[in-house]
């Protein structure tokens, strides 16, 4: 896991960052929100209704599971069984 500090208005612009804390796999977020790119804090909506700063650990963890079931479908992915090559 790679963590990216966005300190800047302007790397917030560049990356398409929606606010702090942000989970992506294969730069898709997991919680995708239709948010101008900033330097906020984010908010996540709970299975309760509530809100936090963040999701739920197991939306987080469902969430983390689907996006990896599918490794083919994250941009940049090498298939390990033809060298050199992506699909």
């Amino acid at each position: 896991m790679a963590a990216v500090e966005v300190t800047t208005p302007d790397e917030a612009r560049r990356l398409g960052f929606p606010g702090s804390p942000t989970f992506q796999v294969g730069r898709q977020d997991l919680f995708p929100v239709d948010a101008s790119p900033a330097l906020t804090c984010r908010v996540y909506q709970r299975g309760d209704g509530r809100s936090s700063p963040l999701p739920d650990a197991e939306d987080l963890a469902a969430r983390l599971r689907a996006a990896l079931l599918r490794p083919w479908d994250l941009p940049h992915w090498v298939d390990p069984r033809k060298p050199g090559r992506t699909t």
